[in-house]
Parts: C-alpha cells; sequence; structure tokens
C-alpha cells in the first residue's frame, strides 16, 4: 500500500508543491504590497493572509516529508549481505 501511495504522490508531486508554492508566494508579495501601499486595511486580513501563506508553505514542505517517509526501501544492502 505504500508504494502505491508514494508512487500517486510523486506523479502529482510537481502540480501539489509547484502551485502551493505559488500561491504562497503570491500571498506574501500581496501582504508586501498592501503594506507600502496607502490604502487602510484592516489588519485582520493581512493576518490571515500572512497565516493562509505560511500553511501553504507548510504543506508543501510536510509533503515532500510524507513522500520520503512512504518511500520503498531500498534492499539492495540486505540482499547483498544475505548472500555472502
Amino acid at each position: 500500500m505504500k508504494a502505491f501511495l508514494f508512487y500517486i504522490m510523486s506523479t502529482f508531486r510537481w502540480l501539489i508543491v509547484t502551485s502551493s508554492n505559488i500561491v504562497c508566494a503570491l500571498m506574501i508579495f500581496a501582504l508586501i504590497f498592501s503594506f507600502t501601499n496607502n490604502t487602510s486595511n484592516q489588519i485582520g486580513n493581512l493576518v490571515i493572509t500572512f497565516i493562509v501563506a505560511l500553511l501553504f508553505a507548510l504543506f508543501s514542505w510536510h509533503y515532500d516529508k510524507l513522500l520520503n517517509r512512504v518511500a520503498p526501501k531500498d534492499n539492495e544492502n540486505e540482499q547483498a549481505d544475505n548472500s555472502e
């Protein structure tokens, strides 16, 4: 089951991680733009924008960590040691 999950996750990794990073970057740019712009912004909206951007970044990082965790183990060394 882990091997199947690994291959499905690694197939769509480029799409999920890239889109998550792009959304995070766009939200950070919007946050910086709203700080430098002279319009009156509600502080609650800025905080929520920052939290959502942080969640997208964390999702991207945890997706890679989970992908490494479910990766199939390489048993070549164990088989070579047992055949000697």
